[in-house]
C-alpha cells in the first residue's frame, strides 16, 4: 500500500496540487481497525489510501461507490507463517506453530478463514471494474509490470510514463528499501516485542516451517475448501 500511496501522491504533484501533507510511510502501512479514534476522526482528504484487512461483507455500502479498491491476496501457506510471526513477535499468545496452523486452517483466527474470505472475494468482485485483483507473488516477481498496472487501474493520468520515475518508485517501494527506511518506526507504532514487522518477502518461505505431513494436512483442506476455484494462487 507504499506504492499506491506514493503514486497518488505524486499524481496530486504533478496535477500542480500543491496543498499535499508530507508522506507518512508509517500511517501507510497502519490498518483501519487498529488506528486510534483520534486518527478515525481526523478529515478525509482527497485520493486518501485506506488499508485494512475487514472481511469484504463488513465494509460499508459507500465504499463500492465511487472508490477504487485493490484486493491483494498471498498464498495461504506463506500468509500462515507470516501471520503466525506477526502475531507472536507482537507479544499476542499464539502458542507454537504447530497449533496456530491448526487454528489457521480452521479459520480460527481474528479475521475468519482465509479460504472463505478468498473465496467470497473472488466470487463477487472479480468483474467489478472497480476493483482489481493483485497478488503479493506478482508484486515481489514483476515490479515493473504491477506498478503499471496499478498507474492504469486508479487512473493515475499526471504520471509520467518513463522508466526514470518507475525506477524510482520501485526503488523507494523495494522490500530492502523499505526494512530499512520504514521498519523502526512502524515496529514501534505496531509494538512489537521482537522480530520485525518486514520479516523476510519471499515467495514459498513455508517451505521452511511445514512438514512433509502438516503439507500434506494443509493440501487436502486447500482442495476441499477451494475445489473449483480459479483464482491464481502461486506457492512458490
Amino acid at each position: 500500500m507504499k506504492t499506491v500511496s506514493i503514486l497518488v501522491d505524486a499524481n496530486r504533484k504533478y496535477n500542480g496540487d500543491v496543498d499535499i501533507p508530507d508522506f507518512d510511510s508509517v500511517s501507510s502501512w497502519l490498518f483501519l481497525e487498529e488506528l486510534e479514534r483520534e486518527q478515525l476522526l481526523m478529515p478525509i482528504r482527497p485520493s486518501m489510501v485506506v488499508t485494512t484487512h475487514i472481511p469484504r461483507g463488513l465494509l460499508p455500502v459507500k465504499i463500492w461507490k465511487n472508490n477504487k479498491v485493490i484486493h491483494t491476496f498471498r498464498n495461504p501457506k506463506d500468509t500462515a507463517v507470516s501471520l503466525y510471526f506477526y502475531q507472536r513477535d507482537r507479544g499476542f499468545c499464539v502458542g507454537d506453530f504447530e497449533q496456530f496452523l491448526q487454528r489457521f486452517m480452521d479459520g480460527e483466527l481474528a479475521y475468519g478463514s482465509w479460504f472463505d474470505k478468498e473465496l467470497d472475494w473472488w466470487t463477487h468482485e472479480r468483474q467489478n471494474p472497480n476493483v482489481l485483483f493483485m497478488s503479493y507473488e506478482d508484486r515481489l516477481k514483476a515490479p515493473e509490470e504491477s506498478t503499471w498496472t496499478l498507474i492504469e487501474f486508479l487512473g493515475l493520468s499526471n504520471l509520467p510514463r518513463d522508466t526514470d520515475f518507475l525506477q524510482d518508485i520501485l526503488q523507494r517501494t523495494s522490500f530492502e528499501s523499505t526494512k530499512e527506511t520504514d521498519g523502526p518506526a512502524i515496529n514501534k507504532a505496531f509494538n512489537f516485542q521482537t522480530g520485525n514487522f518486514f520479516r523476510k518477502g519471499h515467495v514459498g518461505d513455508w517451505k521452511n516451517f511445514l512438514t512433509v505431513k502438516q503439507n500434506e494436512e494443509f493440501d487436502k483442506v486447500y482442495c476441499n475448501k477451494m475445489k473449483g476455484s480459479d483464482i491464481p494462487i502461486q506457492f512458490e
